[in-house]
């Protein structure tokens, strides 16, 4: 039997509830969980603002007598529900919103939109909680659509923390070598197939490597010259770029200073730097050591 992820279990556990519609704007560290609740067979509608969403979640309410729901992305996007809920609370409308967050392993140390949304939300809804361990997710999705319904009908909030990766492989430090400038973009480091289905797993919601690529281009590949990673599907030309996007809902970003960053130990004030077992070589697949603080 195939391993379920958390975004799959919270599809599961909306579509349980007898969720059919959600609205929403698509963004990390939600993008998986959007994608789960489709194939679940819940139609998503997108909206222009996540006030919108909140606002349409409300009137659903009112008309279908039942829950709305609406999703959003961390940070701004989630607080943009504020409006909406709070008018659904006064309005005794049963909303339940489900908005990402920052990486709850780096909480504290300014990450990426870092807001503390459970307690943002507190003083706009009947009840909010923050998703810790999945093992729970069943019965946290259960008692907010029971708060959402019982005694006076009302908004709740669910957190769902992402996290962010950073992956040094030292090929950026090729970058002002004036013997591998003509080199440099045509081939590089980057990760291994199976690393990114372990990534996705962990609900990482960025991914950041200091190369041109995020898969491994060994020489001659970007000619049609070399092969593809080992294990990577068939007819895909960048199958890690890929599944990390389309499939996993993970952002990433190439030819990070990571380098620099490492040295200043950026890491222990807003992001994390994962160390590696060696140095990735051009064409090289990298597999990061752990999901956590780097190695001191």
């Amino acid at each position: 039997m195939a391993e379920l992820t958390g975004n799959d279990i919270l599809a599961r556990c909306l579509k349980a509830q007898g969720v059919k519609d959600i609205f929403f704007i698509m963004g990390g560290p939600m993008l998986d969980a959007e994608l789960c609740s489709i194939k679940e067979g819940i139609r998503l509608i997108d909206t222009r603002h996540e006030q919108g969403a909140a606002y349409m979640a409300q009137a659903y309410s009112r008309v279908t007598q039942g829950p709305g729901v609406c999703m959003a992305a961390s940070g701004p996007a989630t607080l943009n529900f504020s409006t909406g809920l709070a008018n659904a609370l006064i309005d005794g409308c049963p909303v339940v919103a489900l908005g990402g967050s920052s990486p709850i392993s780096q909480f504290g140390r300014q990450v990426f939109q870092e807001i503390d949304q459970v307690k943002a939300f507190e003083g706009w809804v009947k009840y909010a909680d923050r998703v810790h361990n999945l093992k729970r997710l069943p019965q946290q999705i259960n008692f907010a659509f029971q708060k959402a319904l019982n005694g006076k009908p009302g908004p709740v909030y669910l957190d769902f923390p992402g996290d962010v990766l950073y992956i040094y492989t030292g090929w950026g430090d090729n970058w002002k070598d004036p013997d591998m400038e003509k080199f440099y973009y045509t081939k590089g480091p980057g990760l291994a197939y199976d690393a990114a289905r372990y990534i996705a797993e962990k609900k990482v919601v960025l991914l950041a490597l200091d190369n041109p690529f995020t898969d491994p281009v060994a020489e001659g590949f970007l000619q049609g010259k070399a092969p593809p990673p080992a294990g990577a599907p068939e007819g895909l030309p960048f199958a890690i770029h890929h599944t990390n996007l389309a499939e996993s809902g993970i952002y990433q970003i190439q030819n990070a200073n990571l380098g620099s960053l490492a040295r200043d130990k950026v890491w222990l004030s807003c992001t994390i730097i994962l160390p590696l077992r060696a140095q990735g070589n051009a064409g090289s697949p990298v597999r990061p050591v752990s999901i956590g603080a780097p190695v001191q």
